[in-house]
């Protein structure tokens, strides 16, 4: 994940950047490992998951064992759920 580190590291980098909110969406083909690793970069860049990233990353998730693996590894981080069938958007709803 070179390019995704340089990019942390370009809004890490300068207050000019601070109002720039970006979306990491995850595609319903990705492993829960690849959230992990984005996380990960984020973390080596800036360990500040709550105040930093939390106001300048947000996941878009697709997979519910995605999803799960993303809330345990960085808790406060927004996250877009993105569904892929009117039965897992429901469950996620919790209709």
């Amino acid at each position: 994940m070179p390019a995704f580190k340089r990019l942390a590291e370009l809004l890490a980098s300068s207050s000019d950047y601070s109002n720039v909110q970006l979306m990491l969406d995850a595609n319903k083909t990705n492993e829960p490992w690849v959230t992990s690793k984005a996380i990960e970069v984020l973390k080596e860049v800036n360990p500040d998951m709550t105040g930093f990233w939390a106001k300048r990353m947000a996941l878009g998730i697709r997979r519910e064992d995605v999803l799960a693996a993303t809330e345990k590894n960085a808790p406060k981080l927004p996250i877009v759920f993105i569904p892929v069938s009117l039965c897992l958007a429901r469950k996620f709803i919790g209709h």
